[in-house]
């Protein structure tokens, strides 16, 4: 899953940016290959002791608190393979920004 989501950001400028602050405002600048090989890895973080219900509002109540890190990715995958028997959950944390315009036709 991991690999394809990687691939799946190749044609995607915001994907593969991290934000930016210039001239006041905030701005999506492109990663170079560099610079996107060594932080592609940390768009994934895997979340091992969320196993009920109420464990998983805790740990998204928390989440919820932190700035997305604007010198990274502007989007988060959590990973909680083993939530309950047979189940895991993918959650996609993003910058505001990072949606902006997605429903518009």
């Amino acid at each position: 899953m991991k690999k394809a989501l990687i691939k799946n950001t190749e044609d995607v400028h915001k994907c593969r940016s991290k934000v930016v602050m210039k001239f006041g405002q905030y701005w999506f600048q492109k990663m170079g290959s560099k610079e996107w090989d060594q932080k592609k890895d940390k768009c994934f973080v895997k979340v091992e002791d969320v196993h009920t219900d109420k464990e998983l509002v805790e740990f998204m109540t928390k989440l919820m608190q932190i700035r997305m890190p604007r010198d990274t990715t502007p989007f988060l995958f959590y990973l909680i393979p083993d939530f309950k028997e047979g189940h895991g959950i993918v959650i996609l944390k993003a910058h505001h920004s990072f949606t902006d315009g997605a429903g518009m036709g």
